[in-house]
């Protein structure tokens, strides 16, 4: 952005989302709640652990829960790239109540912007369960941008289909 723009309140209408696909559906979290972007090797089986719990990876010395972003929504997940054995797994690094969480995305798509305001409530035509997960939706270049929320996404161990 430019000074000038930034001066006409260009920068403060828009919205930078960190992007990603999950079972083919473009979503995306807000850039200011993604702390790090990386493919990790196998996650490290963790016995008793909720189903979408993929395991643990090691990143910079820390202990990283995995948690399966296809499994958590009760979406089926690109199976080539939900593969558990697959060599490496998209991770988008989010923090929650001072503990670090990768959540493992189908593709990732880079940042895009949206104007704050065009920001809409979840179609009816999505069916139940996505206003928990979901702050709402962006019609981008004809397609539909799911803006997720971190904190139920981390936070409850239950499953609901979306």
């Amino acid at each position: 952005m430019t000074s000038l723009e930034m001066k006409n309140g260009h920068a403060q209408s828009k919205q930078e989302y960190v992007c990603f696909t999950v079972d083919q559906q473009l979503m995306g979290l807000p850039i200011r709640q993604v702390e790090d972007i990386f493919i990790a090797d196998h996650p490290t089986w963790v016995p008793r652990a909720r189903p979408d719990v993929m395991g643990v990876v090691s990143l910079r010395g820390q202990i990283v829960t995995v948690i399966d972003l296809a499994t958590r929504l009760a979406m089926k997940a690109d199976e080539q790239d939900n593969d558990p054995d697959q060599d490496h797994q998209n991770i988008i690094l989010v923090t929650h109540q001072n503990e670090t969480f990768g959540l493992r995305v189908d593709e990732i798509d880079g940042v895009r912007y949206a104007a704050k305001n065009s920001l809409e409530k979840i179609p009816d035509t999505m069916g139940l369960g996505w206003e928990k997960y979901a702050k709402g939706v962006h019609q981008l270049d004809g397609e539909l941008l799911v803006i997720l929320k971190v904190e139920p996404l981390i936070a409850d161990g239950g499953q609901e289909k979306a």
